[in-house]
């Protein structure tokens, strides 16, 4: 009897640390440039996510999906279900490198080598809601003045976006990686970096918080680079 309570309690343990998250921790120092991306607590809050930018530097903190989406938002990201709530910090610091498909080729290969999560990537022709400039006045009145060094800020929380220094490009990048079902796409040249204030909890409501900055969303079709994240 005795040897047999010890075997329930063995096969009790055994299971709950096979059930335990594979944890990640990755990192890496060149020449170039340096990354961390390390697995962090997640701490409840459905869709809470945050990025930050400068000269040489990104941050930011979210699933995977979004946060190397935040970073190269060139591309549309799909991402394996095992993934969902897992809330990740990446940290990369670059010098004399362009954000371009060299460096993601580089880093999501070392990621991979080390963590095995594994980056593929694909082109598709895809149904997207794209941006609409109706009103630049009311566009241009929403300009962003930089703020003590800071080039770029965001945060969401409770489906609330709060964004300064975003550029049109940034905010189809960024409401992409919300995954909302829908694919965001700018086409236009405007470069200039705004402050906005969106209710993103659903596609409805966002395109009413639109409308204050003079933008409207239209149905389109659009080639793209996919990501998938495994």
């Amino acid at each position: 009897m005795r040897n047999l309570a010890f075997l329930t309690v063995l096969l009790i343990f055994t299971d709950c640390t096979n059930s335990s998250p594979k944890p990640v921790d990755v990192s890496y120092q060149g020449a170039t440039y340096s990354f961390q991306l390390e697995r962090t607590v997640d701490l409840g809050f459905p869709k809470t996510s945050a990025y930050s930018s400068g000269v040489g530097f990104r941050q930011t903190t979210g699933e995977l999906d979004y946060v190397f989406s935040q970073v190269w938002g060139d591309y549309q990201y799909m991402m394996d279900p095992k993934w969902n709530g897992e809330i990740f910090n990446f940290t990369l610091r670059f010098s004399g490198r362009e954000m371009d498909l060299d460096l993601f080729l580089e880093v999501t290969e070392e990621i991979r080598q080390q963590s095995g999560i594994y980056f593929g990537l694909k082109e598709e022709r895809i149904a997207a809601e794209c941006i609409q400039v109706n009103d630049q006045g009311a566009l241009t009145s929403h300009t962003y003045r930089m703020e003590d060094a800071v080039l770029e800020v965001v945060e969401l929380s409770d489906g609330m976006l709060m964004a300064k220094g975003m550029t049109l490009d940034g905010l189809v990048n960024y409401l992409n990686g919300l995954r909302d079902e829908k694919y965001y796409f700018y086409e236009g040249v405007d470069s200039e970096k705004y402050s906005f204030e969106l209710n993103v909890s659903n596609p409805e409501k966002l395109e009413r918080s639109l409308k204050i900055y003079g933008i409207s969303l239209e149905n389109c079709q659009v080639n793209v680079q996919v990501v998938e994240i495994k």
